[in-house]
């Protein structure tokens, strides 16, 4: 399976379930979405399902109509590989220079800045 392409509406979802303490229903989903965009829950759970078919989103059924919804890291590894691969390709091989590349965008600011610099000097001590 390649790697899943997602629009932005997906984009949003995905930020949300990887955000979560766990797992999360539509519902939520859908509740906290619509603090900075409106979106149906209808749609949520339409993107839902199509994010599941694309192995992106996981998904734990309970009795009656709830379902739970999660990121799964563990069985994305691949696929996160993967997109690493295409990144550094995108930057010649440089991390360097995707990092450089998302500061300057503003996608890296001054809270992921001290998280990076924490998990630099993490894997420094190793």
């Amino acid at each position: 399976m390649g790697i899943p392409r997602f629009g932005r509406a997906q984009l949003r979802i995905m930020e949300v379930l990887c955000s979560a303490d766990g797992e999360v229903t539509a519902k939520q989903i859908t509740e906290k979405l619509n603090e900075t965009e409106p979106i149906s829950l209808s749609t949520v759970q339409t993107l839902l399902r199509r994010m599941r078919k694309k192995g992106a989103v996981g998904r734990r059924k309970v009795a009656g109509d709830s379902n739970y919804y999660y990121f799964p890291k563990e069985e994305i590894e691949d696929t996160k590989v993967g997109l690493m691969d295409i990144l550094r390709g995108m930057f010649g091989g440089s991390d360097e220079e995707l990092a450089s590349f998302l500061i300057q965008r503003g996608k890296i600011t001054g809270d992921g800045l001290d998280r990076l610099r924490k998990d630099l000097e993490e894997r420094n001590k190793k």
